[in-house]
C-alpha cells in the first residue's frame, strides 16, 4: 500500500507499507533525478528502525536498480498527470503598483477586507451565530461538504478557515 508520496522537481520520496497503522514491515524509497541518478531503498521491520536496503546481504542482491528506477518515472508521471504542475504567482498590481517591489502586502489584505465586508455583513444579518463564530456550510456539485468558520464576528475582527 502506497502511504506516502514526495515529489518535486528533482526528487521523489515514496513509502510503500504492508499496513496503514503500522509502520514495521515498511519500504522507503528516494530516488534523485540529477545528473546522475541516485537511490536509496530503506526497509523498517518490528522496531520501526530503517535500515538500507544495502547493509542487508540478502536484500541487497535482490535490488534491481534499473526496475526501480523505471518505478519511479511511471510514478512521477502518473501523479504529474493527476496533479498538474503548480503555477507560481509573479506579480500582484494593487492600484499599479507591484505589491512585493513595494511593500503594499498590509495595503492588499485592507483592499480584500473592504471587498468581503458586505459579504460577511450579509452573512451575519442570515446566520446563527454560534458563541462568538459564525458557520456556514455548502454543499459542493460532487456532494462533498464544505464548511467555512468565520471567527470573532462580535469583536468586529473576521477570518475564514
Amino acid at each position: 500500500m502506497l502511504c506516502d508520496l514526495t515529489l518535486s522537481d528533482k526528487e521523489l520520496e515514496v513509502v510503500f507499507r504492508r499496513r496503514p497503522d503500522i509502520k514495521a514491515e515498511q519500504f522507503r524509497l528516494k530516488m534523485r533525478f540529477e545528473e546522475e541518478f541516485s537511490i536509496d531503498v530503506s526497509h523498517a521491520e518490528e522496531n520501526s528502525v530503517e535500515m538500507n536496503i544495502i547493509a542487508v546481504p540478502e536484500l541487497k542482491n535482490e535490488l534491481n536498480i534499473l526496475k526501480l528506477q523505471e518505478l519511479g518515472r511511471k510514478i512521477v508521471e502518473q501523479t504529474n498527470n493527476l496533479y498538474p504542475k503548480k503555477q507560481r504567482l509573479e506579480t500582484i498590481l494593487l492600484e499599479g503598483n507591484d505589491v512585493f517591489e513595494e511593500n503594499l502586502v498590509f495595503g492588499l489584505m485592507q483592499k480584500v477586507a473592504e471587498i468581503f465586508a458586505p459579504t460577511v455583513a450579509e452573512i451575519k444579518k442570515h446566520r446563527v451565530l454560534q458563541g462568538m463564530n459564525c458557520l456556514l456550510n455548502r454543499k459542493m456539485n460532487t456532494g462533498q461538504d464544505m464548511k467555512y468558520i468565520l471567527k470573532n464576528l462580535r469583536s468586529g475582527r473576521s477570518s475564514m478557515q
